[in-house]
């Protein structure tokens, strides 16, 4: 029943999606492991009683101006058996010689977002506060041929946590999680998007500002 109605849901969303953005409410274009996740207004949980790993993936067309944005909610401490990557690939296999992860998991308590190019580490985060698990919004922008990473950790402002030039096109993005039973349902991802963002039109206001250092002061709109 539940794989039924997963399939009159993608055909429906395939019958009236005419753009290109992806969300989680677009399930016409995600591929992979899908029934291994709960799927609700553009919130996706992974929903398993056994230790195992799930992937899930969308064809992604990087071009200019092109964002990806995703809430990703881990209520506990990541280890080796406890990761969450997010992939981008040049084919839909995600082979390691093709392949750029940001990973979260192997650090123990000095855990951070960092990004692998293949096995090899090509920036470590400077903010390592995925020890204890948390919630952080994680973006890239695409900008002449290079992404742009950034992060967003619970209540601290966006960081930057670095920049990968792209030798080549990278035509894929998966979420991939490994988890043990105890863990096998507490990987949740809200709010993803992926496409142009619309441009806002409305001028900012800011709201309070904070004096953080003798010559630093931070704005929130």
């Amino acid at each position: 029943m539940k794989s039924a109605l997963l399939l009159i849901f993608a055909l429906l969303f395939a019958l009236l999606s005419h753009g290109q953005n992806v969300t989680f409410d677009s399930l016409h274009f995600w591929k992979g492991n899908i029934f291994d996740f709960d799927w609700k207004l553009n919130e996706v949980s992974v929903n398993q009683n056994l230790s195992a790993s799930s992937l899930i993936y969308f064809e992604a067309n990087w071009k200019e101006d092109v964002e990806f944005s995703c809430e990703v909610s881990l209520p506990f401490s990541p280890s080796n058996n406890n990761v969450f990557e997010l992939l981008i690939s040049t084919d839909s296999l995600f082979s390691v010689s093709n392949l750029i992860s940001l990973r979260i998991g192997e650090s123990g308590v000095l855990d951070g977002l960092d990004i692998f190019q293949g096995n090899d580490l090509k920036i470590s985060n400077p903010n390592r506060n995925w020890g204890s698990g948390g919630t952080a919004i994680i973006s890239i922008h695409y900008k002449k041929d290079s992404l742009m990473f950034f992060e967003k950790f619970e209540k601290d402002t966006i960081k930057r946590v670095g920049v990968l030039y792209l030798p080549n096109a990278l035509n894929y993005i998966g979420l991939n999680c490994k988890y043990t039973k105890s863990n096998a349902t507490k990987f949740r991802f809200n709010n993803l998007y992926f496409g142009v963002q619309p441009i806002d039109s409305i001028p900012p206001c800011i709201v309070s500002t904070d004096i953080t250092g003798k010559n630093e002061i931070e704005l929130f709109f």
